[in-house]
């Protein structure tokens, strides 16, 4: 009995393309990438930990009219504020201390609610607010960084 050729030569061909197929890679390579990999994540979250600062907050207007923006304490001592806020602005990032706190955005719109929310803001909180194309604020809350 003769064997085939083509059968042969296809095995052959299996084969050959299972070798090409496999590389070679030295296991220290693969493992300084992954050292890499652990410190750059390492890093990233070593920048984003905060240690003990002040809360922050900021305000974007996507509204119709300009708004007033004030920090207050509980007791109405005001500790930060931005005024003259038009559409399509956002104020700067305001620090003050930890507390109970009020931010207050106001307007001369007498067709539009001033806004008022209270949080018990603490280190390492931040607010990033927005009022939306209706005029009201957007459903955010405080962040822990």
């Amino acid at each position: 009995m003769k064997p085939n050729l083509t059968n042969k030569a296809i095995a052959f061909a299996i084969v050959c393309t299972t070798f090409f197929n496999c590389s070679i890679e030295s296991i220290d390579n693969s493992q300084s990438e992954s050292l890499i990999v652990q410190e750059e994540i390492q890093t990233a979250t070593e920048s984003t930990t905060c240690s003990g600062s002040n809360p922050t907050a900021r305000i974007t207007n996507n509204g119709t009219v300009i708004v007033d923006f004030e920090i207050l304490t509980i007791d109405g001592t005001l500790l930060d504020s931005e005024y003259s806020l038009a559409p399509g602005e956002s104020s700067s990032w305001k620090t003050f201390d930890q507390g109970d706190i009020i931010f207050s955005i106001t307007n001369e719109d007498p067709n539009i609610n001033d806004l008022k929310v209270a949080y018990n803001m603490s280190a390492c909180m931040e607010f990033d607010m927005e009022i939306g194309p209706d005029n009201l604020l957007t459903t955010a809350t405080p962040e822990s960084l």
